[in-house]
């Protein structure tokens, strides 16, 4: 196929790019400073002359700088928003990871994590880790790449409105955060219960316990133990958060 860089194709690209690169810019791992920018760059420019190649529509060129400038910015706000609800899966086990440290005792080593230039818990860390390592091994980010391409065919280069559908959707997605993460807490949070009360009788029948120190180690060590039996259920849960968010990217966009 050959390729003719006039101006149509040049401005097609252009409105390409900006929807890329506000999804790339959204999404964890491939938005980390841990990566080159001249990679992140390089990687969106490459996507965009695939996607510029095949794509059949023609948006006919604007007559001033003005409508130029629209045209990006909508694009920009499209990839925003579908980016937006892809990341929400993430915070999803950010936050699950936050209620997890707390419940499980771990919440005294907080530390910066350089990669993604963010402070947090091991627990936290360690969780969006195997969120991001889920997302690229099980192919959840060629389904997101899938789904942006197939976006053109929802929401034309340049016309994209955004619909209280699709909001609403984008409002409910993000409202379920907190009780997903809870649900995947849930045996942390039976852990704790369990321990403090326990610990509380036996601090009354024996009272010269140190039932404080002893009741953190424990605590430690059974949050460990739930963590690694629990471990199954909670890559159940993210596989689905990411699902859902990739397909939801697609149908949100296009909601009536």
């Amino acid at each position: 196929m050959n390729i003719v860089w006039d101006i149509d194709f040049v401005y097609r690209a252009f409105l390409i790019f900006m929807r890329l690169g506000a999804l790339l810019f959204s999404i964890p791992f491939f938005n980390s400073s841990g990566l080159p920018p001249m990679a992140k760059i390089g990687f969106a420019l490459l996507l965009t002359n695939l996607v510029a190649v095949v794509l059949p529509e023609h948006p006919a060129l604007p007559g001033s700088a003005l409508g130029l400038v629209c045209s990006g910015c909508n694009e920009i706000m499209l990839g925003l928003f579908m980016g937006m609800i892809i990341r929400t899966a993430f915070q999803t086990v950010s936050m699950a990871g936050e209620i997890i440290s707390i419940e499980g005792g771990f919440m005294r080593d907080n530390s910066f994590d350089p990669f993604e230039q963010q402070q947090g818990t091991a627990m936290e860390r360690l969780l969006y880790n195997f969120a991001v390592v889920i997302f690229l091994t099980t192919g959840m980010h060629l389904e997101v790449f899938s789904n942006f391409i197939k976006s053109f065919e929802v929401a034309r280069l340049g016309q994209w409105v955004p619909t209280a559908a699709g909001i609403h959707g984008l409002v409910s997605a993000t409202s379920q955060l907190f009780i997903v993460a809870v649900r995947m807490a849930a045996p942390f949070i039976a852990l704790n219960f369990v321990i403090n009360m326990t610990f509380a009788v036996m601090g009354k029948a024996v009272p010269q316990m140190n039932v404080f120190i002893i009741s953190f180690a424990v605590l430690i060590v059974g949050g460990l133990m739930t963590f690694m039996m629990t471990l199954d259920v909670t890559a159940q849960y993210v596989i689905t958060l990411m699902g859902e968010s990739a397909r939801n990217m697609l149908l949100l966009i296009g909601a009536h």
